[in-house]
């Protein structure tokens, strides 16, 4: 279990927690804040709240959730990239038509038809980005990430294989957060770019269902945190707990 910053859910690492003083600091916001017993125990901790994504849907049953978002206001600040599209691929299609039909050159109707052909791909990505929809659902089966109402190959993760969501930044783009689920192995698979802020938001409300916590199990152990330890990745290794009887099993006896 890691414990995370209640101001800005950032994971904190090892070096920054003391199980001594029950505090720890994040790096990200400087928040220095104190941890309780229960929140070691129960790996959630007090997060702040966060506003899911504009024009976010969400949907929830006993099996899972599901999140469908407009792609364009998820990459609100990447707008440039549409313009990369227009300029490298839809432009050239005129020309890429004139070689194709309107010569008799085999090479250069060749070279029209790939033109052509990669134009169509761009103009068609530019769609997918510019009025499509993200939908990220997770059911007993799976994590699937899937495009509409424009088609776009879906990315499926089993469930089995997910051991824990993590985020990790973007080389170059600050506001960006790099959402991967971790597999029991190590490995990891990108599920999808998103907005920092937004980011927090689809990684907790999936971790609700792969990973739910009962309120109450916390409160039937005894443990000793004097004997807590940290390894070196931030994880916080408790001693073995030990059952204590419920509150009304002690008075009857």
């Amino acid at each position: 279990m890691k414990l995370i910053c209640k101001n800005c859910g950032t994971p904190i690492p090892a070096r920054n927690v003391n199980i001594q003083t029950m505090t720890a600091a994040c790096e990200v916001c400087d928040a220095v804040f104190p941890f309780t017993r229960e929140e070691l125990l129960t790996d959630t901790g007090k997060r702040r709240k966060i506003a899911p994504p504009e024009d976010c849907v969400v949907t929830e049953n006993e099996n899972g959730v599901t999140l469908d978002f407009n792609n364009r206001r998820n990459w609100a600040s990447l707008e440039w990239i549409a313009f990369f599209l227009c300029l490298i691929g839809v432009i050239p299609m005129p020309l890429g038509g004139i070689m194709l039909f309107g010569t008799s050159d085999s090479f250069l109707g060749l070279i029209g038809l790939l033109l052509l052909a990669v134009g169509f791909l761009s103009a068609y990505a530019l769609l997918v980005f510019l009025a499509g929809r993200t939908r990220l659902t997770l059911d007993a089966d799976a994590l699937t990430r899937s495009y509409h109402p424009f088609y776009w190959p879906p990315t499926r993760i089993p469930r089995s294989e997910i051991d824990s969501l993590t985020l990790d930044a973007v080389e170059g783009f600050a506001d960006y957060r790099d959402l991967k689920a971790i597999t029991p192995d190590g490995k990891r698979h990108r599920i999808n770019y998103f907005q920092a802020h937004h980011a927090e938001f689809v990684k907790r409300r999936l971790e609700q269902y792969l990973d739910p916590v009962d309120p109450e199990s916390a409160s039937l152990t005894d443990v000793d945190l004097s004997q807590a330890r940290l390894s070196d990745d931030g994880e916080i290794i408790l001693p073995e707990a030990v059952d204590m009887p419920l509150r009304s099993e002690r008075q009857d006896g």
